[in-house]
């Protein structure tokens, strides 16, 4: 037997007030329409789906988005036969920036080497966060010959940058890269990257 119960009571069971509790707490902005409209639940939905892929610290993609770019970009180079780049950094001696300046200042380390990554970077490279001070790029298009440019790139924009201690001293910001590629013949996944 068919449900036939009216949709506003089906909405009313969902308890949709966790989810904008939630997306509330995020920051994130609800959709500007008739609340439980088609649109509104629309854009309530979209809302979920981006804080489910975002790190909450840096607002860069999660290891889950970025696992999911990297098997695009994977199947994408086996079948239109581009090729591809990653990057993979981490933030150098950052134990013991935690250690002697709290955990509040290796956020600020993080959220700093974020955007240096991200500033590095064409648009349409994903950067994500992928672990406590790890962080991906997975740059399409991208011929071999370019990751050393990118990579000391993205070194040098890290180590620019700085963070601060008081109103007189700065912390240093250091990052050590690796990458691989996919060259156009080669079919792979993501285990043969990682």
């Amino acid at each position: 037997m068919a449900d036939t119960a009216h949709p506003l009571s089906v909405l009313k069971q969902l308890q949709l007030e966790s989810a904008l509790q939630l997306l509330e707490q995020a920051g994130a902005l609800l959709p500007d329409a008739e609340p439980y409209s088609v649109d509104w639940l629309q854009g309530v939905v979209d809302a979920l789906a981006d804080l489910s892929n975002r790190d909450p610290l840096t607002g860069l993609g999660n290891r889950r988005s970025f696992e999911m770019a990297l098997e695009r970009e994977i199947d994408r180079v086996a079948r239109a036969g581009e090729p591809a780049l990653l990057l993979v950094l981490d933030i150098d001696h950052f134990k013991a920036v935690n250690d002697q300046h709290g955990h509040a200042l290796g956020d600020e380390v993080i959220k700093s080497v974020a955007v240096a990554v991200a500033g590095a970077v064409r648009p349409m490279d994903t950067v994500a966060r992928i672990g406590g001070e790890e962080f991906g790029v997975v740059l399409p298009n991208c011929p071999p010959s370019f990751g050393p440019t990118v990579a000391e790139r993205i070194r040098s924009e890290v180590e620019r940058s700085s963070v601060a201690l008081s109103m007189t001293e700065r912390i240093g910001v250091t990052v050590s890269l690796g990458g691989a590629f996919a060259p156009q013949w080669v079919r792979s996944s993501p285990l043969l990257w990682a």
